[in-house]
Order: C-alpha cells, then sequence, then structure tokens
C-alpha cells in the first residue's frame, strides 16, 4: 500500500479546484484543503485558491 497522495491529470486540477472553492463556501476552508489534498491538488495551489483569491489563476478558455 502507497501512503504517496495520488496524482490527477494537470488538466483536470482545475476542475477539482473549483470544487473545491464551491466546497469552502458550504462547509468551510479546512473542508475544501482536506478535499483537495486528498484529490492530489499540490499544498501551494490549495493555499493559494483558498487563502490568496486574488492570485487565483483564470483560464482563458474552457470550451
Amino acid at each position: 500500500m502507497s501512503t504517496e497522495e495520488p496524482q490527477i491529470p494537470k488538466t483536470n486540477i482545475d476542475k477539482v479546484v473549483d470544487a473545491g472553492i464551491a466546497l469552502k463556501e458550504v462547509s468551510g476552508t479546512q473542508a475544501a484543503a482536506k478535499f483537495m489534498a486528498a484529490l492530489g491538488v499540490p499544498d501551494a495551489v490549495i493555499a493559494r485558491v483558498l487563502c490568496e483569491p486574488a492570485w487565483r489563476r483564470r483560464a482563458t478558455s474552457r470550451d
């Protein structure tokens, strides 16, 4: 059994982050951080999007 965090494709990180941000509004920052960490979002990304929303990257296009 591996103790490493699961790795998600970079193309899906934005979807996980969006879901985590939505979860923050309902269940709080800690729940959102745990959710994203469990799905392999890097800690630096979690901190940036939850604690510094002005620093969140914006998608240029999601066609």
